[in-house]
C-alpha cells in the first residue's frame, strides 16, 4: 500500500508499528527527502521504523543531502562562469565546461544509483506531498485512522 500526506503537514501522529513490516518496536525516524521539482532543498519527514530498518535507510538520507549540495555547486559554477564570461573575467565557458560536465555526470550517477538501490519504503517528495510506497497494510490503515485522514492510503 502507499501512504501520502501534505508536505506542509508537520508533527503528524505516527503509528507504533513499522511501515516496512508492521514490527511493534518501531520508533520515529526523521529522514530527508528532496522537496519540490527543482531538487534544490530537502525536508525532514518522520516515519516509524525499527532500529535495523533505520540503519539501512541512513545512507540514502546522507545521499539525499549530497545530491542537493551537488546541485547547488553546479548552479554556482555555471552562474560564476557565465558572469565571468560576460564581464571578461579569467574563466571562460569552454574552459569551465569539463568541470561542469564532470560535476553533472557525478551527480547523475549518484542520483541514478540512489534511485535504484533505495529501499522501497524510503519516503519521496511528489508534487507537494510525501509518498511512502509498499507500506505494511495494518500500519497504513492505522496511520490514516490516527491522523483523521491527513494521511491517505492507496492500494
Amino acid at each position: 500500500m502507499m501512504v501520502s500526506w501534505d508536505l506542509r503537514s508537520r508533527d503528524l501522529p505516527l503509528p507504533a508499528t513499522s511501515i516496512v513490516d508492521g514490527a511493534p518496536d518501531a520508533s520515529p525516524v526523521r529522514l530527508r527527502i528532496i522537496a519540490g521539482r527543482s531538487g534544490w532543498w530537502t525536508v525532514r519527514v518522520a516515519v516509524p521504523l525499527t532500529e535495523g530498518q533505520a540503519r539501512r535507510m541512513r545512507p540514502f538520507d546522507r545521499l539525499t543531502v549530497v545530491n542537493v549540495v551537488l546541485s547547488w555547486i553546479g548552479f554556482a559554477l555555471v552562474a560564476g562562469t557565465v558572469i565571468s564570461e560576460l564581464t571578461g573575467g579569467p574563466v571562460t565557458i569552454t574552459g569551465a565546461l569539463p568541470v561542469i560536465a564532470g560535476l553533472a555526470l557525478v551527480s547523475l550517477v549518484l542520483q541514478v544509483g540512489a534511485v535504484r538501490a533505495r529501499p522501497k519504503q524510503y519516503p519521496q517528495g511528489q508534487s507537494g506531498r510525501v509518498e511512502v510506497r509498499d507500506v505494511d497494510r495494518r500500519t497504513a490503515l492505522e496511520w490514516q485512522r490516527i491522523t483523521d485522514g491527513a494521511v491517505t492510503v492507496e492500494r
